[in-house]
């Protein structure tokens, strides 16, 4: 006959909470765009540096807990040889350019937000292209703003895994900055 106390009581506190809950303000939809510098890891390149354009949307919630909506593109700069000399030594040329990619991706994580900013930690599944190759992999995020304004700058890390083939796993991380509409 505990469990009905156990359960009367868990019931009941968690009433007593919800008002408080409630009580908060909802933060608003927002809109980062960010574009920075990245390296790509991983398969038979070359040329891995690159460029990383992002925009990620966040839905309104009362809550630390936030989902969140990503659509970007990584592009590796032009490299100016023309293949490069695989480890052993073998006279094939490998790729010379990292491929460029672009990814779509649902996101939850937390956001923590204070007086002075807001920082935002997510991580989800995204679906990448690439050079006609899709695969299912994984990103995370992590994003700072010094200000709760309407319009913010944003400061952005970002990583990224995924299969491209049976024996090939390609990694992305940028750092980037942009500005925050909410």
């Amino acid at each position: 006959m505990r469990m009905p106390r156990y359960l009367l009581g868990s019931i009941s506190l968690a009433l007593s909470c919800s008002g408080i809950l409630a009580a908060q303000s909802s933060r608003p939809l927002s809109l980062d765009a960010t574009v920075g510098l990245g390296s790509g890891g991983g398969g038979d390149y070359s040329g891995r540096a690159g460029v990383e354009g992002a925009i990620t949307l966040v839905a309104p919630h009362r809550a630390a807990g936030i989902m969140a909506v990503t659509m970007g593109g990584f592009n590796s700069l032009p490299y100016s040889e023309n293949c490069a000399i695989r480890p052993d030594w073998s006279t094939n040329c490998a790729p010379a350019r990292f491929p460029t990619l672009t990814g779509v991706g649902l996101l939850g994580g937390f956001e923590l937000a204070r007086p002075k900013g807001i920082l935002r930690a997510l991580v989800g599944p995204t679906l990448f292209n690439g050079r006609r190759r899709s695969a299912l992999g994984g990103l995370g995020q992590i994003d700072a703003t010094l200000s709760r304004a309407r319009l913010a700058l944003v400061l952005t890390a970002r990583g990224s895994v995924f299969p491209r083939a049976p024996a090939e796993t390609l990694r992305l991380v940028s750092l980037g900055l942009g500005v925050r509409v909410q």
